[in-house]
């Protein structure tokens, strides 16, 4: 993950552990492969997501992460509702973007660093790094 996200989401999961939840990062980082994949299975509505991006270098570099209860997982129990409130609560007290609140797509285990209107040029940079 981007070092500056990565100190977000780390006060992220302790908030959610002194709520009494179990954190779990699911995603962080993946490769364009995987993305691909999500899109197809309809996962997923972008081919290239925040997950994907990379340094110029080539070194992984995520601005996004997907986040559960170990214990809930995606399931729809009443806690997982409850886990996904607490982690759009904590990831917007760090200044972050959280997929719960987009209207078309709700993706509730979803945090992310920019918002969507940014991805264009981190998909471009991350280009970059694959030439």
């Amino acid at each position: 993950m981007n070092p500056q996200f990565r100190v977000k989401v780390k006060a992220v999961i302790k908030a959610l552990k002194e709520d009494g939840f179990k954190p779990k990062i699911f995603y962080g980082w993946r490769s364009e492969a995987v993305q691909l994949d999500l899109y197809i299975r309809k996962r997923s509505k972008v081919k290239f997501s925040f997950h994907n991006a990379a340094k110029k270098d080539g070194v992984p570099n995520a601005f996004a992460a997907d986040i559960i209860d170990s214990r809930y997982a995606w399931s729809d129990k009443p806690e997982t509702k409850k886990f996904w409130e607490a982690l759009g609560k904590a990831a917007k007290v760090q200044g972050l973007y959280w997929g719960g609140d987009w209207k078309s797509f709700k993706d509730w285990a979803h945090i992310q660093m920019h918002k969507n209107s940014k991805l264009r040029s981190v998909y471009l940079e991350s280009q970059k790094a694959n030439k």
